[in-house]
């Protein structure tokens, strides 16, 4: 794993399951544990339309968060933590009635965070950072993601101060 990534939210140690860890290279663990690539899910809209790929909603040289159904306040808090600490960071909600649906259920299957959770991907598109679930409201869920991205871009408060000042 790289070192902009943030697992101290994480309750358990990475482990890929029996088959993957006798070959990662011929064998995938579709997850979302901070390290690892973002795996590929097929999503469309309400309106059906031509499918996209969650790989294809990341990355375009910004951060990425991904959120479901009761993860409302990741979005106005994404907005004000990029405002903030000026990097580019873009909200998708991916559930039933959202911004984009999982047709096939594969997203459901390899988030790895419940419905309300938070899924923050690197440029890279490598997960960077993950939230079980929403803290609560806007203000928590964006102090704690300040928390996470001065972490991963190695901020300290004082950076931010000046980041805001000029």
């Amino acid at each position: 794993m790289g070192p902009a990534v943030y697992s101290a939210d994480e309750t358990e140690k990475y482990r890929p399951d029996a088959l993957t860890a006798s070959d990662p290279v011929l064998y995938l663990h579709r997850n979302t544990y901070p390290g690892c690539r973002l795996p590929h899910a097929w999503l469309n809209t309400a309106a059906p339309s031509a499918p996209i790929s969650t790989i294809d909603l990341a990355g375009h040289g910004g951060f990425t968060l991904l959120t479901g159904i009761g993860g409302d306040a990741w979005k106005p808090a994404v907005g004000e933590v990029s405002r903030t600490l000026r990097v580019p960071i873009v909200a998708y909600s991916i559930g039933f009635r959202q911004e984009w649906e999982d047709v096939y259920f594969e997203w459901e299957k390899v988030r790895g965070v419940e419905e309300s959770g938070a899924i923050l991907i690197r440029p890279d598109r490598f997960v960077a950072w993950r939230s079980q679930k929403a803290y609560g409201d806007v203000d928590e869920c964006a102090g704690h993601l300040t928390k996470v991205m001065r972490s991963l871009l190695g901020l300290t408060k004082g950076d931010i101060a000046k980041t805001v000042s000029t």
